[in-house]
């Protein structure tokens, strides 16, 4: 196992908060309200995580979602560009009216999810490094 470098260029936006969280029952028995815990297995009554938000793990095919080397950023693209060191880089050429067309879709798509920020659209340069 060695080191693989991903770098990524693209046009799309930077998404703040691409998880949700969410708060489920742990059990299906009866718990009397404001129990911390089920009196019948011993669970506690309400179990919480988060998760990547469905709109960026059910991403439509023309959309790329990258992610930074420490998971922190998420990023999706509407044009993007790839470098892979091991295969070499690709190109891409894209006519600048297009871009308001290209941005329109985005926004269309992550905005009903909360994931759109008009100021976070922007030409992005990402590395990914896996170890």
């Amino acid at each position: 196992m060695g080191t693989q470098i991903n770098s990524y260029a693209g046009i799309g936006v930077l998404v703040d908060n691409p998880h949700v969280t969410i708060r489920e029952r742990s059990c299906s028995h009866v718990i009397p309200e404001r129990a911390k815990y089920c009196p019948a297995c011993g669970k506690e009554a309400i179990t919480e995580y988060t998760k990547l938000h469905e709109a960026l793990t059910d991403i439509p095919e023309n959309f790329k979602h990258i992610i930074s080397t420490d998971e922190q950023e998420h990023f999706v693209f509407i044009v993007s560009i790839d470098t892979d060191w091991e295969f070499g880089s690709n190109g891409i050429s894209i006519n600048l009216e297009e871009i308001t067309a290209l941005k329109a879709k985005l926004k269309e798509y992550l905005d009903p999810h909360g994931l759109w920020d008009e100021e976070e659209f922007r030409l992005w340069v990402v590395n990914y490094v896996s170890y």
